[in-house]
């Protein structure tokens, strides 16, 4: 599902291409859904648009537009806009895994380095 609170630019429609790409060739399923009329992706017709309230939408994406993945019955996957995946062969946020590890090992070493700095600072103290 791609959810859009407000109209998108030609721009971030780009950030799209590989969806609308799978989708064209039968890989997965998508439409649209928003909260407004008049709301449509440039270069994505095809793609069926659904309308939803705006509360309900806003709840599910946290986010002015964004990407829903579903699997049976259930989210599975939601991305901003802007991190939108671009493989889809089922592992859905595989491709952010090497962005959570990077993010982990810059709070390890932020909290060695916060550890060894109170442990130097006691030291000193003594």
């Amino acid at each position: 599902m791609i959810g859009l609170k407000e109209k998108i630019t030609p721009e971030k429609s780009g950030k799209l291409a590989a969806l609308h790409e799978e989708y064209e060739k039968g890989k997965i399923n998508l439409f649209v859904a928003t909260s407004q009329g008049g709301i449509a992706i440039p270069g994505c017709s095809d793609v069926p648009v659904y309308f939803m309230d705006n509360v309900m939408l806003k709840s599910i994406l946290r986010t002015a537009a964004g990407v829903v993945a579903f699997a049976n019955g259930r989210i599975v996957g939601k991305w901003n806009l802007l991190y939108t995946p671009y493989r889809f062969d089922g592992g859905y946020g595989e491709e952010l895994s090497g962005e959570r590890w990077k993010r982990g090992a810059f709070f390890g070493v932020l909290l060695v380095m916060g550890v060894l700095l109170f442990y130097g600072r006691k030291k000193m103290e003594e």
